[in-house]
């Protein structure tokens, strides 16, 4: 399929999936198409914009500017680095509690060894194992 015939985006609303009613919470999921980089719509613009490297050729002029002062100035430069690292933290944090969750469900192990095969605290492992007992 051509670029051109690609559909940029679907909007999608949110139903009960046993009644098929709709609801009445007035939001919206939008799917965007990535590759749909046609460049005839502002979806298909704004989707050239996020795959695009040098910033003179970025379409929307807050998008552009914006990627110029984080790729380009040490001030931006420096703010991104922040925000990768602490991406980075989340998603290690995030991982040591599913590793928490999968020995407390599946493994005789003390609290104590799995605060320490995880590097999460006693107390979370307690907190982890705690609400892990009322869910299940």
């Amino acid at each position: 399929m051509s670029m051109q015939k690609m559909n940029p985006g679907s909007v999608f609303e949110t139903m009960d999936i046993d009644d098929h009613k709709q609801f009445k919470d007035k939001r919206h999921i939008i799917y965007v198409n990535g590759a749909a980089r046609c460049g005839t719509t502002e979806i298909g613009q704004l989707m050239e914009d996020f795959f695009c490297t040098d910033p003179d050729k970025i379409n929307y002029p807050q998008l552009r500017e914006r990627f110029r002062y984080l790729k380009n100035s040490n001030k931006g430069v420096n703010e991104m680095m922040t925000i990768e690292e602490e991406v980075m933290l989340e998603g290690a944090e995030k991982s040591r509690i599913e590793i928490a969750l999968n020995l407390i469900r599946s493994a005789d192990l003390s609290y104590e060894k799995i605060a320490s095969a995880t590097g999460l605290s006693l107390e979370k492992v307690a907190e982890l194992a705690e609400a892990e007992a009322k869910s299940g």
